[in-house]
């Protein structure tokens, strides 16, 4: 009885081991990121037209009339290569002239919109000549949404820096050329 006993506890006490075949597959899988620059003015390409409007009472200043009707949207979709930081927008005029006394400025808002990432930064507002300027900055891997009311709003006023050299016979059309640029 104690050898069945002492047999018995023995099985008890043995482990069964089972082992599993294991199959490890694998596949190389590539990805592409490509480096992105596009830049759009939106709603679209049609010319805006600013002048100044005739005061309504004598010795009151000549000033630009406009309002909303003088503004677009900067829209762009930006991807960096490891070379390159961040990029900007310069802004320029690009055919045309400026007539004497008068300043064209272009106030560049804050992003807004329904966009995503690292957002450029507005100059506020510069004062348009044939120099590239900067006009938004440090712009990282962003989209700004497409389309009114996405990326940065830009405004144009007129100015006047002279009333003695003011001509009513140099209206004139401008091209203004904006370029994105690696920092």
């Amino acid at each position: 009885m104690v050898r069945a006993l002492l047999i018995f506890c023995g099985l008890l006490s043995v482990t069964v081991l089972y082992s599993q075949t294991v199959l490890i597959r694998e596949h190389s899988l590539g990805l592409t990121i490509p480096e992105i620059a596009l830049l759009d003015i939106e709603p679209d390409n049609t010319a805006l037209n600013l002048s100044f409007s005739i005061p309504s009472e004598a010795g009151m200043p000549i000033v630009s009339s406009g309002g909303s009707t003088n503004s677009k949207w900067i829209n762009y979709t930006n991807s960096l290569s490891p070379l390159v930081a961040s990029r900007s927008i310069e802004v320029q005029i690009n055919n045309g002239t400026v007539p004497d006394g008068v300043e064209l400025l272009m106030d560049v808002s804050a992003y807004s919109g329904g966009g995503e990432g690292a957002f450029g930064i507005s100059a506020g507002s510069v004062t348009l000549s044939t120099a590239p300027q900067t006009c938004i900055d440090n712009i990282g891997g962003s989209y700004t949404g497409n389309g009114s009311n996405n990326g940065h709003q830009i405004t144009y006023t007129l100015g006047i820096t002279d009333y003695d050299v003011l001509d009513a016979d140099q209206s004139t059309s401008l091209e203004i050329l904006f370029t994105l640029i690696d920092n």
